[in-house]
């Protein structure tokens, strides 16, 4: 319990090293959630906000549902949000350890003949760099999904397809997939330096696939990757 490990702290002479522990914990988790809420709300109310003003139609299942979520809408704009936003801001609490390795690292040891990365780098910034890619491109994920949901309740997004959908609700979501493509292309760059950590009852590190097969696909679909964010997002 927190009691009993801030006495054990405390009994060594040491508590400032927990409550400081705690302290980042409940940063991480303040920022963290904070994003992520912002982000859901954000992208909720975006669509909400350009939805087609258009005569609803009580009898299309869609609109009845609408109709009916409208007067706890604001509720559920907040209520839906906040529910993600716990989950990840307690998620980010407990990696204040690849916080804490990742800020006070310092360069050092052999370079890597491959990829020319110190050992500090695989050790501290690397594990730091994959997490964060992972929570922000699962922001983005739950961002545009409740995007997406809110401009097809309302009508922004057609069923047949998203060229028959509202030019500002094509343009929002192109935005989303951009950003999740971009953000893939940041995974598949930290993914070909994981390959040099690798390790089985043969070999550690780089075997000959990984040097001629693996990390140019890796780099391959890094470029393509960039460049298909970038299309969406012009």
């Amino acid at each position: 319990s927190f009691w009993a490990d801030y006495q054990w702290f405390s009994s060594l002479g040491r508590s400032g090293v927990y409550t400081r522990q705690m302290g980042l914990k409940v940063l991480l988790f303040v920022v963290v959630a904070a994003i992520a809420f912002v982000s859901v709300w954000a992208a909720a109310t975006a669509a909400y906000r350009v939805r087609p003003t258009v005569v609803r139609d009580a009898r299309h299942p869609l609109d009845s549902i609408a109709d009916a979520l409208e007067q706890t809408r604001r509720l559920l704009f907040i209520v839906i949000p906040a529910l993600f936003a716990l989950v990840m801001g307690l998620t980010a609490s407990t990696h204040w350890r690849l916080y804490l390795l990742w800020r006070n690292a310092t360069p050092g040891g052999a370079l890597d003949p491959q990829f020319g990365r110190p050992t500090s780098f695989y050790m501290f910034t690397l594990p730091f760099y994959t997490w964060v890619v992972g929570t922000v491109m699962a922001i983005v994920v739950v961002a545009g999904l409740a995007n997406a949901g809110v401009h097809y309740l309302y009508g922004g997004l057609r069923a047949a397809g998203v060229r028959t959908s509202a030019p500002r609700a094509r343009a929002q979501l192109m935005f989303f997939l951009g950003a999740f493509t971009l953000l893939k292309a940041w995974s598949y760059w930290l993914d070909k330096f994981w390959l040099a950590t690798k390790s089985d009852s043969l070999i550690t590190g780089l075997r000959y696939t990984d040097v001629h097969a693996l990390a140019p696909a890796k780099n391959m679909l890094t470029y393509i990757a960039i460049a298909t964010g970038v299309l969406f997002l012009v």
